[in-house]
């Protein structure tokens, strides 16, 4: 709350306003966006119907709120820059692709319901739309970094970020339809960053014992 201490009214009203937004993830996830009514997630919540109306407008209000959530998830990962401070190259960019995809299974379980809903709201394709570009703007933000520095070959940076971008979506499709372990979204991220490494940086910044081989995945 603006960096002040809330009071007990302000927490109780914060924790209700969160129960409501997980009743509504467990039954969007179960019955799918169109087939769930207020009432349903009121019931679910253990809370009288007329709450829900002090925190969300209606049904499409809850679910562009979790979307947002996610956004600004994605948001607070796209500002942060590429340190020097991490062990290698390849380590700061496993850590980068980790920690988008773990954004990507933190909200698995709304993400199909969103793209159900982007295709007959507007609102929610622009927020997707919104989600694409920053993870384009980061990646691109990050790659003229390491072609400044020197670290990278001659490659063009509109090919590699819309491909590094591809590949992070296109994991994390398979994160929301095949439900893979955090195990298993670990891997991707070592294998992908194990790529980047091969195929965008010089051999000498990159030394092979420090870029541990592609595993295979399930």
């Amino acid at each position: 709350m603006n960096g002040e201490k809330m009071n007990r009214a302000q927490r109780r009203s914060l924790q209700t306003r969160e129960k409501i937004i997980q009743a509504g993830r467990i039954l969007f996830k179960e019955s799918g966006y169109h087939s769930v009514a207020v009432a349903d997630i009121m019931a679910l919540s253990d809370l009288g119907h007329g709450t829900f109306y002090q925190h969300f407008k209606n049904k499409k209000d809850l679910l562009l709120t979790i979307l947002k959530e996610f956004e600004q998830k994605i948001e607070l990962h796209s500002q942060t820059k590429i340190s020097r401070e991490e062990r290698s190259i390849w380590h700061r960019i496993f850590i980068g692709f980790k920690q988008v995809l773990l954004i990507y299974y933190e909200y698995k379980d709304v993400l199909p319901i969103v793209q159900e809903a982007k295709s007959i709201d507007e609102d929610f394709r622009v927020i997707s739309e919104r989600i694409q570009r920053l993870l384009t703007n980061k990646a691109t933000r990050d790659y003229e970094w390491c072609e400044k520095n020197g670290l990278c070959h001659d490659v063009d940076a509109d090919v590699v970020t819309v491909g590094i971008v591809s590949i992070l979506q296109g994991v994390g499709e398979r994160i929301i339809t095949e439900s893979l372990s955090e195990d298993e979204v670990d891997r991707y991220a070592r294998n992908i960053a194990t790529i980047c490494c091969q195929g965008l940086f010089k051999e000498e910044n990159v030394p092979q014992q420090g870029v541990p081989k592609v595993e295979k995945t399930t």
